[in-house]
């Protein structure tokens, strides 16, 4: 992506780890992910709020500007887990007032 304040979006589903992350919807730069694991299939919902980075450069190589997934340490700010979709839902849409 060349062009000035154009970040590649977040993907819909990614694994990362042991855990699948499926998109279940967004507003904006709010979204709900389904995350379950892969091998227990136990699974919990996850509402988000989407940051962003500019690019950057690691040992020679350019990241280009994206979205991305809050990491643990802004949990609590920048993501929450519920155990039911309704519940993540509840809190989506109190975020976007």
């Amino acid at each position: 992506m060349n062009k000035k304040n154009q970040h590649k979006k977040l993907s819909e589903e990614f694994i990362k780890g042991q855990f699948i992350f499926k998109q279940t919807d967004r507003k904006g730069d709010l979204a709900v992910y389904k995350k379950v694991n892969r091998y227990t299939k136990h699974f919990t919902y996850e509402v988000i709020k989407i940051s962003r980075h500019d690019g950057y450069e690691v040992a020679g190589v350019k990241i280009e500007p994206a979205e991305v997934y809050p990491s643990s340490s802004v949990w609590g700010t920048y993501g929450w887990t519920f155990i039911t979709y309704e519940k993540a839902l509840e809190k989506f849409f109190k975020l976007q007032n």
